[in-house]
């Protein structure tokens, strides 16, 4: 059963703790994010000066509680990389958490992907996917402010967490489901983490996740990117992760293939062998990814792969941008 929850502020500006509150710009399954500024900033504001503010639905369950603070220790370790978005703060108001990040100036990728009028590209999606493997490998190697390893698993990679800038550039966002090794939420009985189209094998059967979780998932994100559709989505979501499950069953691995070799041969080996259903199978870091990506850009031949991306994004945007395209993703 999905639960609805009403937005926690209906009306604009409105004030929470030492932050106005503009606008909604994002909603997830575990928060909503604001667009705001510091409130001694009013009344001059520049574009710069604007942050998102991210609240949980349910700020009263203990969970969720430990969730944000384990979102915030994971991103805060993570932030100084240019591909995942930066935390400034983190705090209550009233009972209430929250986290204050980067505003970052862009679109989401699943939104121009379902608003696209013409497919991306091999290129383009290389030039997504590397940056992508970039960020998740930062986000692998994490370590305490003590220097002890996280053992970070991102674990909801899909097209509604990266942000995609008109020069190209991508953003990580939402840390929402990561976890490393000293986190004390752990998954309900008889649930799923995530979103069931973007969720690997042993994430079905609740099994312990690790950095080849997330491999998998570049795989089901390359896949899309090259296709504009999801890898696995079925009329259900109990059908959807049956499908993940088997996802090297020979007819459903068939036509995925057919699919990504309409678009790019080469891409092929990189999404089957990310989706292996065995662990072991699958490359064992992003760096190993990253390899297996700029080698199929070399098959291909091609340009600067951001130079593709960049155009894909320029035609896309013209007909969707307005002044407000902020979407930082909850």
């Amino acid at each position: 059963m999905v639960i609805k929850y009403s937005p926690r502020f209906s009306r604009f500006p409105t004030k929470f703790g030492s932050y106005w509150v503009e606008r909604l710009i994002g909603r997830g399954g575990m928060g909503e994010v604001y667009r705001a500024f510091r409130l001694e900033l009013k009344p001059v504001v520049t574009v710069d000066a604007r942050v998102a503010l991210k609240v949980p639905h349910n700020p009263c369950r203990s969970r969720t509680l430990q969730a944000i603070e384990d979102e915030w220790t994971i991103g805060s370790q993570c932030h100084h990389h240019p591909n995942i978005v930066k935390m400034h703060e983190w705090g209550h108001v009233k009972g209430v958490p929250f986290i204050v990040m980067e505003l970052v100036n862009g679109m989401s990728v699943e939104r121009l992907l379902r608003q696209a009028a013409v497919r991306m590209g091999a290129e383009a999606a290389i030039a997504i996917a590397l940056q992508v493997c970039e960020a998740l490998e930062c986000v692998h190697g994490a370590r305490t402010a003590e220097g002890v390893p996280m053992r970070t698993v991102y674990q909801d990679l899909k097209p509604g967490n990266l942000l995609l800038g008109r020069d190209g550039h991508v953003t990580l966002v939402d840390f929402g489901l990561a976890r490393f090794r000293n986190s004390l939420v752990g998954v309900e009985p008889g649930t799923v983490r995530g979103t069931p189209s973007y969720t690997a094998p042993e994430q079905v059967q609740g099994m312990r996740t690790d950095r080849r979780t997330d491999v998998f998932l570049v795989g089901s994100l390359l896949y899309e990117l090259v296709t504009h559709r999801p890898a696995f989505m079925e009329d259900s979501v109990s059908q959807t992760l049956l499908a993940v499950e088997a996802c090297m069953e020979p007819v459903a691995r068939a036509e995925r293939r057919q699919q990504v070799e309409a678009v790019c041969p080469h891409l092929w080996e990189v999404v089957d062998i990310c989706h292996q259903a065995q662990r072991k199978d699958r490359p064992r870091d992003m760096r190993a990814v990253h390899t297996l990506l700029q080698s199929a850009h070399k098959q291909i031949g091609g340009a600067d792969p951001r130079v593709a991306l960049r155009a894909w994004v320029a035609s896309v945007m013209d007909d969707l941008c307005t002044d407000d395209d902020d979407e930082n993703a909850a």
